[in-house]
């Protein structure tokens, strides 16, 4: 009943709430612009021109986030260690490698279309207002005081940077597959030169045609296709035998700067952005309880203070969306408008490769491509540190893109080419076209501008629902294994593109639902340089809820986005199968043996105090260390080998020969599966008397929380960063929570005012219709 109530208490809060606005009127241009903030904080920008209605934008969230986006502009811009020291001086060199000069910045902005230069302006003078009048008004964030900078404007190329680091960020996530890799490789011959090939082509599979997909299968033209691992093996090997011989000591440092490692750490540390997920859920109207189509938007971007977005909602020239954003950024990026609703996930595709480039014995500062010896494009730039004298940083590029190690041994760099390198600004074409968009068909046009590696979903008035892949697949040369980095030498260069028509899609498939959960987008697209979908992927949960009942209200999508936080998709997955195998063996002890009916009777949920859930992840480790730690190693890291021996990894393994897609090595060295279970399920025992003593009843699971300094932490970490719930009827119905709050000012009633609603499941309206807003 306290649950109960105190939801209740929420509702009411919410509901009462809504007559406590504000508002302001900008005059621009002879233009009048009004926001009007409603009883969370969040702009309602009013204007009749598209540079008003930006210009409002830019206003508007530069009041609530000034100092994250001054952040976020040095973070993209590699600018940081000016006022963080030498902490950040790592992450300002890889943000300047990888990143763009102010000229070549202004050159994306001079390709846009006038009325996005006209949008873009409106946002950075928008900004600029705010900063003078706020310098003027002493009302700048602390952060600036405590740092001893004051703001410098804003430019349109600070908008551009963020844009790009966000892009790479969530849409670039496996930007450094096959240099990992290599590594990897490298790593494992190191341990066992025999056996390192087929371990590495092991643990990087690449097809498994029942790996669970956004686009089902009964709708989809092309089918699935096995891979044969021995025939992957052998390219595997072929491959790798023509690379050179790089040590880790070079391989280890380029990873961390290729892969971002070193930004995402900095950003750990600092409260930035750090995660990546996302999910999302459209039902057909056929499937829907009111005969109007559902959705959900749950972008997983971490848990930060402040919030990595903001919300805003514009209405005017055209436009009337409301919805999340990035402070930095212009417009609404998953929202909804008057005719549809619409959201992203991170795609997880392979957009990058790593070219070995050949470097010249006489000028190492030449590279031989096509024939000939070609010099390096190089600048030298200054990278300020606080309380020390500058950092000159040389930074080189070949044709392929940025160097991001040379090694003297070998007399080789390695370069990092990205597909839709310099042409990251044409997302703000897709954003736009979707803020306008009244269909699928103007959706679909506004998707084919994104050039980075995103899912794309959208359900509309209409009742249409539907998915996109996008962004720009390169197309590799023939043999290639797309696994391992090539040479730079010009006969392994990128083909060309694969055009968005031919990549995945569905539009209001049969049975009646989309969800996706970063899941394989279809049957037959195979995993590239990275094994990210196997037999036991998350999304199976979605599948099945939405499943279980013919029609679907919106408290059951409420109810979906719950259930998913809290279950276990892996053990749900593969716990049946090592239960059935341990069982086998006749030696348990009394306390295997109870251990064993705990997990059987366990639901797979992981609530606060389960027994079954801490058994569960203890037996979980200790089977990847005592059937691959032995060979493989821990990868220097035992979190990353965690990671790498996937729960789909483990269950290939048990199920041997019978495997869809089967190991070339037996892990279990000859040993009785049951047996090696077995003594790794003793091992987590031990691990967990000593922990939390020998009564397993006193074995209690605690939910990981969302935590942020200065507030309770909240159970439960599984879910977006903000989640929208949305019923496309008409007009549009929907609800939204970004917690904690819209603003980043302690002092402020919107610093935190969201994250009881987070706590308790529940959502504040999203109040489309600007009528509301208008006196």
């Amino acid at each position: 009943m306290r649950r109960i109530s105190g939801g209740i208490i929420l509702l009411l809060a919410v509901s009462l709430a809504w007559s406590q606005v504000q508002r302001i009127e900008l005059t621009v241009r002879r233009e009048k612009v009004t926001i009007v903030r409603d009883s969370y904080g969040v702009p309602h920008v009013l204007a009749n021109s598209l540079y008003g209605l930006f210009y409002g934008n830019g206003y508007a969230i530069a009041q609530d986030r000034l100092w994250q986006m001054e952040r976020y502009r040095r973070q993209a811009r590699g600018e940081l260690a000016e006022i963080m020291g030498p902490s950040a001086l790592e992450q300002d060199k890889a943000a300047r490698i990888q990143g763009y000069t102010e000229e070549e910045m202004q050159r994306q902005i001079a390709r846009l279309a006038p009325e996005l230069q006209e949008a873009l302006k409106g946002y950075v003078d928008g900004v600029n207002a705010w900063i003078e009048e706020a310098k003027r008004a002493g009302k700048l964030p602390p952060g600036y005081a405590e740092t001893g900078i004051e703001p410098r404007p804003w430019r349109a190329t600070d908008t551009v940077a963020i844009g790009v680091m966000m892009s790479r960020r969530f849409g670039g996530l496996m930007a450094a597959g096959d240099l990992r890799n290599y590594t990897l490789l490298q790593y494992l011959r190191l341990r066992n030169k025999e056996n390192a090939e087929v371990w590495a082509n092991d643990l990087l599979w690449l097809q498994d045609p029942n790996s669970p997909t956004t686009v089902p299968p009964e709708d989809d033209l092309r089918k699935a296709h096995r891979v044969d691992p021995k025939a992957a093996l052998e390219r595997f090997k072929r491959h790798a035998a023509q690379l050179p011989n790089i040590g880790l000591e070079v391989l280890l440092p380029t990873l961390r700067l290729a892969s971002g490692e070193a930004q995402r750490e900095f950003a750990q540390r600092h409260g930035l952005y750090t995660h990546f997920g996302s999910y999302a859920i459209a039902i057909a109207p056929k499937r829907s309880a009111t005969g109007n189509a559902l959705f959900v938007g749950a972008p997983q971007m971490g848990f930060s203070l402040p919030h990595i977005a903001a919300e805003v909602h514009l209405s005017g020239a055209g436009i009337n969306a409301l919805g999340m954003c990035f402070p930095g950024i212009l417009g609404v990026l998953i929202g909804a408008n008057d005719y549809l609703a619409w959201t992203f996930t991170s795609g997880v595709a392979d957009f990058a490769d790593a070219f070995i480039e050949k470097l010249s014995p006489d000028n190492p500062e030449e590279y031989w491509y096509k024939g000939k010896w070609v010099p390096f494009e190089k600048r030298t730039e200054t990278i300020r540190v606080k309380g020390q004298d500058p950092v000159q940083l040389t930074i080189y590029r070949s044709v392929h893109g940025p160097v991001v190690a040379i090694d003297r041994h070998n007399n080789v760099a390695i370069a990092w080419s990205l597909s839709f390198w310099d042409k990251e600004l044409e997302a703000i074409n897709a954003y736009y076209g979707i803020l306008r968009a009244r269909s699928v068909a103007d959706f679909e046009r506004a998707c084919s501008h994104i050039v980075a590696s995103f899912n794309a979903f959208c359900a509309t008035r209409a009742g249409d629902i539907a998915y996109f892949y996008c962004g720009r697949p390169p197309i590799r040369a023939d043999g290639v294994d797309p696994r391992l980095p090539v040479w730079g030498t010009g006969e392994y260069d990128w083909k060309g593109i694969m055009p968005f028509e031919q990549m995945p899609r569905v539009i209001n498939p049969k049975r009646g639902f989309i969800v996706n959960w970063n899941n394989k987008p279809a049957v037959w697209w195979e995993n590239g340089d990275t094994p990210a979908w196997g037999a036991i992927f998350r999304v199976h949960r979605l599948i099945e809820l939405a499943t279980r009942k013919p029609l679907l209200t919106l408290d059951d999508v409420k109810a979906m986005i719950v259930d998913i936080a809290m279950y276990d998709e892996d053990a749900a997955l593969l716990k049946p199968a090592m239960l059935a195998i341990v069982k086998r063996n006749l030696n348990l002890t009394p306390e295997m043996q109870q251990a064993i009916r705990v997990l059987a009777a366990w639901d797979n949920y992981e609530r606060e105090g389960s027994t079954g859930k801490v058994i569960w992840d203890a037996w979980l480790d200790a089977v990847r260390n005592r059937v691959f730690g032995d060979d493989l190693g821990n990868f220097f890291d035992p979190n990353l080998f965690r990671l790498a021996i996937q729960p789909s990894y483990i269950l290939y393994a048990l199920q041997g020969s019978k495997a869809v897609v089967p190991r070339l090595f037996d892990y279990f060295n000859g040993k009785p599966k049951e047996q090696v279970l077995a003594i790794a399920l003793a091992d987590a025992l031990t691990q967990l008397k000593q922990r939390y003593g020998a009564n397993m009843s006193h074995w209690r699971y605690s939910a990981p929380r969302m935590n942020w300094d200065r507030l309770p932490g909240v159970p439960y970490t599984d879910r977006g960063s903000y989640i929208q719930v949305i019923e496309l009827s008409n007009p549009i119905v929907g609800e939204n929570v970004l917690p904690p709050g819209q603003s980043e000012d302690p002092n402020s009633p919107h610093f935190s005012d969201q994250r009881d609603l987070a706590s308790w499941w529940l959502f504040k309206p999203m109040v489309l219709d600007p009528g509301r807003w208008e006196r």
